[in-house]
């Protein structure tokens, strides 16, 4: 730190009971042992970053024997002006160098943790995702709080044709059956996949709850091949499919054939829908099939709620289980 002392933090958590210590991991750094040496010291293989953009750290490392094995440049402390390496770019040449030498050996990264406030670090990660609790304190109680479009589209954006993944942090005792739909919903909407985690990042996790996992079972069962889907498909910046009357609702389209639907609003909305004239069109959701003639649809859409609609289906198949239409893979 600035007054040359190592940095620790004393954690009393579920995750961590004792100091979480503070490392510059730059594989740049020398000595014998090393954070980068220590935590790759292994053969190559696929490489996952845990809590990627370093929360429970310090933002500046004083230790001038360190600035020499920086690749990136060095920041300065906005309140003594002395310089000091920043841990974005620590962060930064971590990641990288992990990802070279997992890239090398043929191998993937994934991440937790960003993309948040570091963009920088998504160009490195082939999976990212994050921990999100969606249901957080207002007046003393637990609101349905998920992320605007700008939060969501902030992280669709800088994942690209990457699959971004969502862990639900929270009490499940309060995510309702309603709420948990909501939470597919909207990530189908983004081409995000829903998980679940715990509501302290450690105790009773999710899937060590059968009541919770077998009464959310239908969703996974019908979002998560679809989510699957778009994902591989991968996400388009340019939507070519869809017209959509209202320019309150997110539309966003996934390769050259798939196009997602989502009214965020808490009042169900009556919309003109204008797909490509004469290309057959199939909602996967509900299995309603259109014809479009070139003119304007009309089209339901309950409050956040979804659609994905697939245009052409000459090579879609459904697969029938026990009476039901489970899953429309490509």
């Amino acid at each position: 730190d600035r007054d040359g002392k190592p940095v620790g933090f004393i954690k009393d958590t579920p995750w961590c009971r004792g100091v979480v210590w503070n490392y510059n991991d730059a594989p740049g750094i020398a000595g014998e042992t090393t954070g980068w040496k220590v935590k790759m010291s292994h053969p190559p293989r696929c490489e996952y970053v845990d809590s990627a953009e370093m929360y429970v750290t310090v933002p500046l490392d004083f230790n001038r024997a360190h600035f020499g094995g920086m690749r990136t440049p060095l920041a300065w402390d906005p309140e003594t002006g002395r310089p000091a390496v920043f841990k974005g770019l620590i962060g930064f040449e971590y990641v990288r160098a992990a990802a070279e030498k997992a890239h090398g050996a043929g191998c993937l990264t994934m991440a937790n943790g960003t993309p948040g406030e570091w963009f920088w670090l998504a160009p490195n990660l082939d999976v990212l995702g994050t921990e999100w609790d969606w249901q957080d304190w207002r007046d003393g109680q637990r609101a349905w709080t998920p992320p605007s479009d700008t939060e969501l589209m902030y992280r669709r954006a800088l994942c690209g044709k990457k699959p971004f993944c969502f862990l639900m942090n929270t009490d499940f005792a309060l995510l309702t059956p309603e709420r948990t739909r909501r939470y597919f919903d909207r990530c189908l909407a983004y081409g995000a996949f829903p998980g679940f985690f715990s509501i302290d990042a450690a105790t009773a996790p999710y899937f060590t709850r059968p009541e919770l996992y077998e009464r959310d079972r239908p969703l996974f069962k019908k979002y998560v091949p679809l989510v699957k889907t778009i994902s591989e498909a991968g996400w388009s910046p340019e939507n070519t499919l869809l017209e959509v009357s209202d320019p309150r609702v997110v539309s966003e389209q996934f390769g050259t054939r798939h196009v997602t639907l989502f009214n965020p609003l808490d009042r169900a909305l009556t919309l003109k829908l204008r797909f490509p004239k004469g290309r057959p069109v199939r909602e996967l959701l509900s299995g309603k099939d259109l014809s479009p003639s070139g003119d304007w649809i009309e089209w339901k859409l309950g409050s956040e709620r979804a659609c994905l609609f697939v245009v052409d289906l000459h090579d879609y198949m459904s697969i029938i289980f026990n009476d039901e239409t489970i899953l429309l893979i490509p």
